[in-house]
């Protein structure tokens, strides 16, 4: 069933050679619950890398440095969050929360996040997360379970690479 609207439509406006009939045409083709993102890049009209450049200069958004996320982060975020609003935990102090997202735009997962974990939030870009993106739904089960550590330096080996989906054996 063709999608209306995407839910990152605010994408469209930065993204290079999206032209509108462009982008009614992968409306026309997406799946229910598929990112303009994941559209985008599956269109091969811009790579993951392509796109981090351009939000983070126009938006002046840090990217995520996936080589360095920080274990004890998984703990802040509980797995139902992380799911529910896309985000990858990246690091933890006792005032603040970094999150990677994909979707840096999203008030109510800020707001719900730093309620959650009453601490103050920062979101930087990290490609691929997202509905149908990878990355979240493929690491959330392995943040719940303590078993993140393997599965992230697969990840930060090539960010922008979907990661192999954990082992459902404990």
């Amino acid at each position: 069933m063709p999608v209306n609207a995407f839910p990152d439509e605010w994408l469209a406006q930065s993204v290079e050679g999206l032209t509108p009939e462009r982008l009614q045409e992968l409306r026309a083709k997406a799946e229910s619950g598929r990112t303009l993102w994941a559209s985008v890049v599956a269109a091969k009209i811009a790579t993951d890398a392509e796109i981090i450049e351009k939000l983070s200069h126009r938006f002046r958004l840090k990217v995520a440095d996936t080589s360095k996320i920080d274990l004890t982060a998984r703990d802040g975020v509980p797995e139902q969050l992380a799911r529910r609003y896309h985000v990858l935990p990246l690091r933890l102090t006792d005032s603040f929360l970094e999150l990677g997202t994909a979707n840096p735009f999203d008030l109510d997962a800020e707001k719900a996040l730093a309620f959650a974990t009453a601490r103050e939030i920062r979101l930087f870009l990290l490609p691929g997360v997202g509905a149908q993106g990878g990355r979240v739904e493929e690491l959330a089960p392995a943040f719940a379970a303590g078993r993140a550590s393997g599965l992230l330096r697969t990840c930060t080996r090539k960010p922008a690479v979907r990661c192999a989906s954990p082992s459902r054996a404990a």
